[in-house]
C-alpha cells in the first residue's frame, strides 16, 4: 500500500549481481594502487640512476675531450719546434764547412754493458756479435 511506504526509508533493489557488493573489488584496487606506486617509485629511480650516469659520463668525456685538445696543441708545437731546429741546423751545416748527411757514413757504437755486468767477465765472441748496434750519429 502507498500509505506504508511513505513512512519507512526507500529499500534498495535487489541486485542482479550479488557479487556486485562484494568488498573484494576494494582489495583488488588497493593492491593495484600499491603494485603502481611501487613501479612509479622504481621508474623514478631508474630516471634518476640514468639521467645521473648521463651527466656523471658527459662530464667525463669533457675533461678527456679538453686533455686530448691541449696534447694535440702541445703535439704541434712540438713538431713546429722540432722543424725549426731542423731548418737552424740545416743553414748551419750549409753556412759551414760540415761534411753533409749521408746514412752511409753511419757510425755504429755497441751498448755498453750496465755497471752489473761490467765486474764479470769479458764478453765472449759469440756475445758479442749478438748484442745490437745502434747509430750514435753521422
Amino acid at each position: 500500500s502507498p500509505a506504508a511506504c511513505k513512512g519507512s526509508p526507500p529499500q534498495p533493489l535487489k541486485s542482479a549481481h550479488p557479487r556486485r557488493w562484494d568488498p573484494t573489488w576494494r582489495e583488488h584496487l588497493i593492491w593495484w594502487h600499491q603494485v603502481s606506486t611501487g613501479l612509479a617509485i622504481v621508474s623514478g629511480l631508474a630516471v634518476l640512476g640514468v639521467y645521473s650516469w648521463t651527466v656523471h659520463t658527459q662530464s667525463q668525456w669533457s675533461q678527456h675531450y679538453q686533455v686530448w685538445q691541449r696534447l694535440q696543441r702541445h703535439e704541434q708545437q712540438f713538431l713546429l719546434t722540432q722543424e725549426s731546429i731542423v731548418n737552424s741546423l740545416r743553414e748551419i751545416a750549409e753556412r759551414s764547412d760540415m761534411v753533409s748527411l749521408a746514412p752511409e757514413r753511419v757510425i755504429e757504437v755497441p751498448i755498453a754493458p750496465t755497471r752489473r755486468d761490467s765486474g764479470q767477465s769479458q764478453n765472449t765472441p759469440q756475445q758479442a756479435k749478438a748484442s745490437p748496434f745502434y747509430p750514435v750519429g753521422y
